[in-house]
């Protein structure tokens, strides 16, 4: 049994290879909740492959996937169709992306579409990394001082919908779990922060200073390549 459909495709203005369009499915099966989910880029046979993989793209980045979901998303699906109501809206314009939501035995455009869209992205992460195609987000924090060191080490599950975060202060180790709907707008605060690469550290740094790193190579410094105004909870806590 179906229980909400949200079909998205991107506006009909945009090239590919970046159009796109996804199908994402909430059923019930075995009384459990279950997902079908169906990305398909658009379009891509009116360019070359030089012009795909020039922007970072393959000839197969089209993704299925079917399967049982974590207890947690039942509550998220809750609240998303909660928020999700008609907007009335019949017609769309060629620079508009596209949203209809099946729910309830009715069809609409959503009203919430900004939801909706953040909504898609969370759901295509946690295919990603229930896939194994790219590995659950992880940020570190660190503090290196004269005589006092501290990291906080924050792992985001997109598809088991947990923050577990790991603190090392001054070789004294701890750890919480934080449900998802309270590590979401850390989140937000983390990444509405301005970065410049250039500069930034390619190793775990050893100087003074206060760092991020975002699980890859680059470590960007506060008010040199890490160039945030107002302090995040880590940044109080470390």
């Amino acid at each position: 049994m179906n229980i909400l459909k949200i079909q998205f495709q991107t506006a009909d203005i945009l090239p590919p290879p970046f159009a796109k369009a996804i199908e994402i499915i909430f059923y019930i099966k075995n009384e459990k909740l279950n997902l079908k989910y169906n990305l398909e880029y658009l379009n891509r046979e009116q360019i070359t492959l030089d012009e795909i993989e020039s922007e970072g793209f393959t000839v197969n980045d089209n993704l299925t996937w079917d399967g049982e979901l974590p207890i947690i998303w039942e509550k998220e699906l809750e609240f998303m169709m909660s928020k999700t109501i008609d907007s009335g809206k019949k017609l769309i314009e060629e620079d508009e992306d596209f949203y209809l939501i099946e729910m309830k035995s009715k069809s609409f455009a959503p009203k919430n579409e900004e939801q909706i869209s953040y909504f898609i992205e969370e759901i295509s992460q946690s295919i990603l990394e229930n896939l194994k195609i790219e590995m659950p987000l992880k940020i570190t924090f660190l503090k290196n001082l004269k005589n006092y060191k501290s990291s906080i080490e924050v792992n985001c599950s997109f598809f088991e919908r947990v923050f577990d975060i790991n603190y090392d202060k001054n070789g004294e180790l701890s750890q919480i779990q934080l449900p998802w709907h309270q590590g979401k707008p850390i989140l937000v605060e983390i990444f509405n922060c301005e970065l410049n690469e250039d500069g930034a550290d390619l190793k775990k740094p050893i100087r003074d200073g206060v760092f991020i790193n975002f699980g890859e190579d680059l470590w960007f410094q506060k008010e040199k390549t890490w160039l945030i105004e107002r302090p995040t909870r880590f940044l109080k806590e470390l």
